[in-house]
């Protein structure tokens, strides 16, 4: 009986034992994948891929949702969209919104404006991934690009558009928000473009380039989005020295001079 007993505490010694050593085999395991490992060196290959493939999302025209999905970030502002049928040329009011201000004439405009701009941009646009460093931390990717002057397009957009409003009444230190409004800004911007449609050549890049750098966090594209963003805001022209061609009030009274803004917001 005794001898019995003892094959008991034994076997239930042996089985403990096994459990223990199971648990300790599984952490390690389950560590790796919650990322608490140190994870491996992104592939340059791997590194490559992703920011091409990002930069086609970018310039050729993917969709808002698209781009939140490549660049693992809603921070998206209307106005970094440069191509694609959600493009800031394209963004417009509701249907309703559209059918109640007999807005058709502008949405239809926006479309032909934003066509040129979106292939002026695309045919300005080359970019070179020139190195690229990993470790066990991060991986780095070094590109040089040149990109049309897109920012400063928009910065003198912005300009006329917001002069316009002026001219048709608006005060901007007395502003209340009303679906009024919003369809005069709406307005407003498609007369911006329409204007500036004469100038679109005026911010092609003859040769300048630029170089930037984008990070992989911990070599994993989903803990990238930060370097991802500032990888959009740089194509758009956001760091080159040229911020517009519209610098001054004088500028922008001269070259407004050139139409009839009779009613300042009709096309």
């Amino acid at each position: 009986m005794k001898k019995r007993k003892m094959i008991i505490i034994l076997l239930v010694i042996a089985i403990i034992l096994i459990a223990i050593g199971g648990i300790i085999y599984f952490i390690p395991s389950n560590n790796k994948t919650n990322g608490n490992a140190p994870n491996k060196a992104m592939s340059d290959e791997k590194a490559s891929q992703y920011i091409d493939q990002l930069t086609d999302v970018i310039i050729n025209g993917g969709t808002r949702e698209e781009l939140v999905s490549v660049l693992h970030s809603d921070e998206i502002l209307d106005t970094y969209i440069m191509t694609g049928e959600d493009m800031y040329l394209l963004q417009r009011p509701d249907d309703k919104t559209i059918e109640k201000y007999s807005l058709e004439e502008y949405v239809k405009a926006s479309e032909e404006l934003a066509k040129k701009l979106e292939t002026a941009i695309q045919n300005n646009f080359e970019y070179n991934i020139t190195n690229i460093n990993a470790d066990d931390e991060y991986t780095t990717v070094e590109i040089s690009y040149r990109t049309y002057y897109y920012n400063a397009y928009i910065n003198d957009l912005s300009a006329i558009q917001n002069e316009l409003l002026v001219r048709a009444g608006y005060d901007f230190e007395n502003l209340s928000d009303s679906e009024q409004l919003q369809v005069d800004v709406y307005k407003a911007k498609i007369k911006a473009a329409s204007i500036l449609d004469n100038y679109l050549n005026n911010y092609i890049n003859e040769n300048e380039t630029n170089n930037t750098v984008v990070s992989y966090i911990n070599n994993r594209i989903e803990d990238s989005g930060e370097d991802f963003v500032s990888y959009l805001i740089n194509l758009t022209g956001f760091t080159y020295d040229n911020s517009g061609n519209i610098t001054t009030e004088e500028d922008l009274n001269n070259l407004l001079a050139n139409y009839d803004l009779t009613n300042p917001l009709a096309l």
